[in-house]
């Protein structure tokens, strides 16, 4: 599980929200971010708790209380001075657009506005200000008075809120951005990929994944302590930008492992060493330069160079306990998700589940998991499942019930299923031979197709008999 201290320490990632945008950030003390109009220090966060909600102003965050978060509800109290509120109308029917030549809605000019915020007015002050001088405000319906409250506390709002990366937030954060990156997974894509694959404590999962350490991190998270989660990657080093995201602790970190995807064809042949050659050759490739005299390096250049060797010997014994995983194939469960052709991932990743074992192949188009589906029937995989995940999201409140007009029309599909008995060589002949036996309708069939055609004399002697 993540780490669950209860305040943001030095080095650790935090999710740093506002009405607009949200920020995976590292809290140091030379860090800066940097959100639309917003700019300030990160090491203000170092030893906040979480949750907490901050103001950012000249460059620092400050805690502010509760009823000062940009909330619709105490953002419509702060605005109530100078009788704002006042008595709603029915309707709005009443309103019309203002004319070029007409009387403006807002008294209030853009000077005003930013002279406010020099003399250093806080956000949730303009934004009372502001409505404080609207003409219309007092004549719009309850409805549009809290959607008016919303709309100005974006915009001049400077409260942001600090949050512990979780999985949801995680995925909110980096889809918001740029969703390729994550292979458009969505947050219920993923939630039915871990219930159909029984991702629990102690489990030991294989995952074939391209969106960041995603998937990763959300199996891990799960797995904890006494389980393992084998990620098979394509390059050098496994894909762990997002799995840094979750603060794990050294345990929990421990039974994260990587194993070259190109490796996995030797698996099983001999000799097994073989496999531990190529993966070894490959991670350490970058390390291979002329290395100075010892006697020449400062005391500081020693210990780098120590840490750099012990950082390889711990990524060549993990990759030697990952081919021996792959070689009893134990694997618990397979989650796949990438850019590729799943159909032969699948084909080389399977045998490493035991039987009676879940997997799932979660892609954003169809045609790849039909191909998929097709093979895994003729090799006698049971409960395969075709589904496509589709979760609308509403809004809630009271008379204004309704579905949200902007999302991604797109969740992608998701193949699930359950391995039986893993073919040997012997089974695999005599399956494919009576996978292509013919029944006796079809084997007269055949000999028919077998016979040489009729002549066009002969079909034409059988329409003058008919």
């Amino acid at each position: 599980m993540p780490d669950r201290a209860p305040t943001i320490l030095e080095g650790k990632w935090v999710i740093v929200k506002n009405e607009t945008s949200m920020n995976v950030v590292k809290a140091s003390q030379k860090g800066r971010l940097k959100m639309g109009r917003l700019s300030f220090d990160l090491a203000s966060l170092i030893g906040l708790p979480y949750g907490v909600a901050l103001e950012a102003s000249e460059g620092k965050l400050t805690v502010v209380e509760l009823q000062q978060k940009t909330e619709a509800v105490e953002i419509a109290a702060a605005a109530a001075v100078g009788e704002a509120g006042g008595a709603a109308a029915e309707h709005n029917r009443h309103l019309k657009m203002s004319d070029k030549g007409g009387e403006e809605k807002q008294k209030l000019t853009q000077e005003d506005i930013e002279a406010l915020k020099e003399q250093g007015s806080k956000g949730v002050d303009i934004v009372g200000k502001v409505i404080e001088n609207s003409a219309t405000f007092k004549a719009k319906t309850v409805f549009s008075q809290e959607k008016y409250i919303k709309a100005k506390a974006k915009k001049y709002s400077n409260i942001v809120t600090v949050y512990r990366p979780t999985t949801r937030l995680l995925i909110q954060a980096y889809t918001a951005k740029n969703p390729e990156k994550l292979c458009y997974l969505r947050i219920d894509s993923l939630a039915g990929m871990l219930h159909r694959c029984n991702i629990r404590s102690g489990a030991r999962v294989i995952v074939v994944e391209g969106s960041q350490g995603l998937l990763t991190g959300a199996v891990l998270a799960r797995v904890g302590v006494a389980g393992t989660v084998l990620q098979l990657h394509q390059g050098e080093k496994p894909a762990s930008t997002i799995v840094d995201n979750f603060n794990f602790p050294a345990d929990v970190s421990a039974n994260f492992w990587g194993f070259p995807l190109f490796g996995v064809a030797h698996i099983g042949a001999p000799p097994a060493s073989q496999t531990v050659a190529v993966a070894e050759g490959a991670a350490a490739a970058p390390a291979k330069v002329d290395q100075p005299d010892e006697s020449e390096m400062t005391a500081e250049k020693i210990e780098e160079r120590a840490v750099r060797f012990r950082r390889r010997e711990l990524r060549t014994a993990k990759l030697v306990q990952s081919s021996a995983f792959l070689e009893r194939g134990e694997a618990d469960a397979l989650l796949i998700a990438t850019k590729f052709e799943p159909l032969p991932i699948l084909k080389a990743t399977l045998k490493f589940l035991l039987p009676s074992r879940p997997f799932a192949v979660f892609s954003i188009h169809k045609d790849p998991l039909v191909e998929c589906y097709s093979y895994l029937k003729s090799r006698g995989v049971i409960g395969l499942t075709l589904t496509e995940r589709w979760t609308q999201e509403y809004q809630v409140l009271p008379e204004r019930t309704h579905p949200h007009m902007m999302m991604h029309a797109a969740a992608g599909y998701v193949l699930s299923g359950t391995t039986t008995l893993r073919d040997t060589p012997g089974k695999a002949a005599s399956s494919t031979k009576a996978a292509v036996a013919p029944t006796p309708k079809r084997s007269a069939t055949a000999v028919d197709a077998s016979s040489e055609p009729e002549s066009s004399e002969a079909k034409r002697a059988k329409i003058d008999g008919v």
